[in-house]
């Protein structure tokens, strides 16, 4: 009587952990565009965020641009009683202005990384000109489109 014992070969076994590989690491890069398309989405969805602020507060105080475009942009300039500010109380508009500022500083450094906020006007900050607002931050690679190697969204209205 004879015994046949039936198998799978090397070659077959190889193959198959070959197709296995394959087809897990085209899961894995499937899954790390996913993960880098939801970080963008998510660092764009706060800068937007920031733009929709600065978009309802900024032209209440179109006649302090031009201060605070001479302040270069820095929140280091915020005056002392900016708690105040920030708690309710009346203060000027070039202080609230200050404090606005310091605030959106404040939201893009946390929530993008290496983060920056920064405005210019056509000439100078008056009626008539454009005022340009940048964010811009490093986040995943693929998704860059323009500003080198930041992502940035750029707003710009007129005065």
């Amino acid at each position: 009587m004879t015994h046949s014992t039936q198998g799978f070969s090397l070659l077959e076994v190889n193959m198959a952990l070959l197709l296995l590989v394959m087809g897990l690491g085209g899961i894995l890069a499937t899954y790390q565009s996913l993960a880098m398309q939801v970080q963008y989405t998510n660092q764009q969805q706060q800068a937007l965020l920031v733009f929709e602020q600065m978009y309802q507060v900024l032209p209440l105080h179109a006649d302090q641009l031009q201060w605070l475009q001479a302040q270069g942009g820095s929140s280091s300039f915020v005056p002392n009683g900016h708690d105040f500010c920030q708690q309710g109380g009346v203060c000027d508009s070039s202080t609230m202005v200050a404090v606005w500022w310091q605030h959106w500083q404040q939201l893009i450094t946390q929530q993008l990384p290496s983060g920056e906020l920064s405005f210019t006007c056509d000439a100078v900050c008056k009626l008539g000109n454009k005022l340009h607002i940048q964010i811009r931050w490093h986040g995943p690679q693929s998704r860059r489109i323009n500003c080198d190697v930041w992502h940035c969204i750029t707003m710009e209205w007129p005065l």
